[in-house]
């Protein structure tokens, strides 16, 4: 399972479906116990043999609702994905769903319903994608806590930088920036990603107007009195 952000829906499913000639091999030998995955190569040819079965399991479910939608076939992926739920995949399944309807229905909040479903799992991917939803849904109190009783989750780096975006939105602010004061490394964010310069400039705006009572700064003036530090530093120069 790739280790990157789910932040984009149809990159995700490209990077994380891998063992493509297991389910040939099952199919052909007529030992198929479960689908594994969907070829790179031929995997239109792969999703018609999972939707002809007719006692399809979890993860044939998950893997058809994929396919659906690389194709853009979005209602049989919504379909398909909602029968993924309650098996292997579930959470697989539950951060398909959320990632669909928030960039293709833009309904942040049945997106955040599916996303809190996988607030539990193991998986790192989904994890962060669980923080980032729930950061664009709002839902900053509740993220916090969430990761605050996930120690194995709390020690990753960006990880981290959305729950000191989380504190500094429910006015914990000084927690927020001993966070970013800190040991905060990101190995996984790279030269270009604004978003960890976005939630700095967010919290020190914060502070300027809870330590001084202005209000109206813009990004230059915040980081003229706040200077990004260097290991902070993403921005393309």
């Amino acid at each position: 399972m790739s280790k990157k952000p789910l932040s984009d829906l149809c990159s995700f499913p490209r990077e994380a479906i891998g063992e493509s000639g297991k389910y040939y091999l099952d199919l052909i030998e007529g030992n198929r116990n479960d689908s594994y995955s969907l070829s790179y190569l031929g995997g239109d040819i792969v999703a018609e043999m999972i939707n002809a079965l007719d006692n399809k399991t979890p993860t044939d479910y998950f893997l058809l609702g994929i396919n659906r939608i690389i194709s853009r076939d979005y209602a049989a992926a919504e379909t398909a994905l909602l029968n993924a739920t309650d098996g292997d995949v579930a959470d697989l399944a539950n951060i398909s769903l959320a990632l669909y309807f928030a960039n293709i229905v833009k309904d942040i909040e049945k997106a955040y319903a599916y996303a809190r479903q996988t607030s539990d799992s193991d998986d790192i991917s989904v994890f962060i994608s669980y923080c980032e939803i729930a950061i664009r849904a709002g839902k900053y109190a509740e993220c916090a806590d969430v990761i605050d009783k996930r120690e194995d989750m709390a020690q990753i780096g960006r990880v981290r930088m959305y729950l000191s975006k989380c504190l500094a939105e429910v006015g914990q602010l000084d927690k927020a920036e001993d966070i970013l004061k800190g040991d905060l490394v990101i190995p996984d964010i790279r030269e270009g990603e604004y978003s960890l310069l976005n939630i700095y400039v967010d919290l020190y705006r914060k502070i300027i107007e809870r330590d001084t009572g202005e209000t109206g700064l813009s990004d230059a003036g915040i980081l003229a009195r706040y200077p990004l530090p260097r290991e902070l530093d993403f921005r393309l120069h």
